[in-house]
């Protein structure tokens, strides 16, 4: 789970908890990798931890300690959280004890044990192996298309850190996505489950609009 290019500003209420996440199925003995990028003009002294919904059972939790000058820009941190137990209904939670404002961008909270260590789900990757696919299309349908070339899949922005991916609304179900299932992760999925991949891509059309046969290649080929 993760948010992206939302730059949300924590604000801490008295207690001093900020709830980031929320609903997530955290089960013990299992490791988390939390990525946040962190920016603030005062000093840090940040607790990162995963919590049962009303915050009561810590499940593991870490620090962020930095002064201002090293959080004055975005700056990235990464921490690796074990579980204690287990809780189908948890959160993300930061807690501080020092007053003022800390901007968030690209928080994610991942299983380390993951499908073949690719960041897909173990269970759910492995039903559908089970079904032995001959072949793997991606994308597929409206969501290449999108209702507005402008909100069309565009398949090299899909590629690169995840962070560094623009991502894109899908206005045809209404919701933004951070294209962090994209290209390359598509290949290595097939790969993984010994199936061909079909890889779909826009041509220029949208179910409103279009662009001239003249610009189809830039959604096509390799480079800007």
């Amino acid at each position: 789970m993760w948010l992206k290019k939302m730059k949300p500003r924590v604000l801490l209420g008295l207690s001093g908890v900020g709830d980031v996440f929320n609903e997530q199925n955290i089960e013990q003995g299992k490791t988390y990798r939390v990525v946040l990028y962190v920016m603030s003009y005062e000093s840090l002294n940040l607790s990162v931890s995963l919590t049962s919904s009303d915050g009561l059972q810590n499940l593991g939790s870490s620090n962020i300690i930095a002064t201002n000058s090293e959080v004055s820009n975005w700056t990235k941190f990464e921490l690796q959280l074990e579980s204690t137990g287990t809780n189908r209904n948890s959160r993300l939670q930061l807690t501080t004890n020092k007053k003022g404002t800390i901007w968030l961008d690209q928080v994610s909270v991942m299983p380390m044990d993951t499908y073949m260590g690719h960041g897909f789900q173990k269970e759910l990757i492995a039903m559908v192996k089970n079904m032995k696919p001959r072949f793997i299309r991606f994308p597929g349908g409206c969501y290449v298309e999108g209702e507005h070339i402008r909100n069309a899949f565009r398949w090299r922005e899909s590629i690169g850190p995840w962070e560094e991916r623009p991502g894109h609304f899908g206005d045809v179900w209404g919701y933004w996505t951070d294209d962090g299932l994209g290209y390359l992760e598509f290949l290595q999925l097939a790969e993984d489950l010994g199936a061909s991949p079909v890889w779909v891509f826009n041509s220029g059309n949208s179910h409103r609009d279009q662009v001239a046969t003249s610009s189809v290649l830039s959604f096509v080929k390799a480079y800007s």
